[in-house]
């Protein structure tokens, strides 16, 4: 062999460890994404990723302040829906909890206050900027009939859905105790309260799943679409998308390319930071 078959196999040699070692950092990378675990021995972190979804749920996600009783308001299935949203303060600036006003979010007949939850720390910047998205399906309940605690309970607990993190129902991964998706109370504040389910009538409930966040997002979907499913069939509701309209098969798979294509663009971008 002469100095250029050792030139020409050397070269392939380094070629297939630059292949190597860009896969190992796309393994690496998607090893490491943040995924939302709920433990209820555990203080909630100053931040956490159900808490920025509260103003994208179909009821405001509000929180109720102990004090004054508030009157639970009716689900509007015609109007628009609220969207509680804050100014991010500029990049540096840390207000304290004293500065900081409350937000008031006003539906129909409820009145609720919305504390802002004083921020520790910040996530970092490729964090911040990462792209996010919400896949919302809807359960209503039929023209005068409500759904009651007691039957809600036991539909959810028979699809392996379990109480957590604020006061709604998650299925969690056995394996990772990441949260999939979750269920929400369509009707103000949007939890429940466990020891008072039989006192429960509510008029519908919300599933959601938020993106970037389960391992397997179509799968995940497709999942929470069977337990909505379950749930409208077994309390006699219609299943709706994000919009309260009616869930088609061509809206299901609407769905589902969004969901793929979201999983495309984010699998694209972290190529790109690989090969920077």
């Amino acid at each position: 062999m002469d100095i250029k078959d050792w030139i020409l196999i050397g070269g392939g040699v380094l070629l297939v460890a630059v292949i190597a070692h860009g896969l190992w950092l796309a393994w690496k990378a998607r090893r490491d994404s943040l995924r939302l675990e709920i433990d209820p021995n555990i203080p909630h972190e100053p931040v956490d990723e159900l808490e920025l979804l509260r103003g994208e749920l179909p009821n405001g996600g509000a929180r109720v302040i102990h004090g004054t009783p508030i009157e639970q308001g009716s689900l509007e299935l015609g109007g628009p829906r609220p969207i509680v949203a804050e100014r991010p303060a500029p990049r540096g600036r840390r207000d304290s909890a004293a500065e900081r006003p409350k937000v008031v979010a006003t539906r129909g007949a409820a009145s609720v206050t919305l504390p802002r939850r004083p921020v520790q720390r910040r996530l970092p910047d490729s964090q911040e900027e990462a792209p996010s998205e919400l896949f919302i399906l809807n359960v209503i309940a039929r023209e005068g009939v409500t759904f009651g605690g007691n039957a809600l309970l036991e539909v959810l607990l028979e699809n392996g859905l379990k109480f957590g993190d604020m006061n709604i129902f998650h299925r969690v991964d056995p394996a990772t105790k990441a949260v999939q998706f979750s269920l929400a109370n369509a009707m103000e504040p949007g939890t429940f309260d466990l020891s008072a389910m039989d006192e429960l009538s509510t008029r519908g409930v919300s599933l959601f799943m938020r993106l970037p966040g389960p391992e397997h997002p179509i799968a995940t979907f497709d999942d929470m679409l069977g337990v909505a499913r379950d749930v409208a069939s077994t309390l006699d509701g219609d299943l709706k998308d994000e919009r309260k309209s009616v869930m088609t098969h061509q809206t299901v798979e609407h769905y589902r390319q969004r969901i793929a294509e979201f999983s495309r663009k984010r699998l694209s971008q972290r190529s790109e930071s690989v090969l920077r």
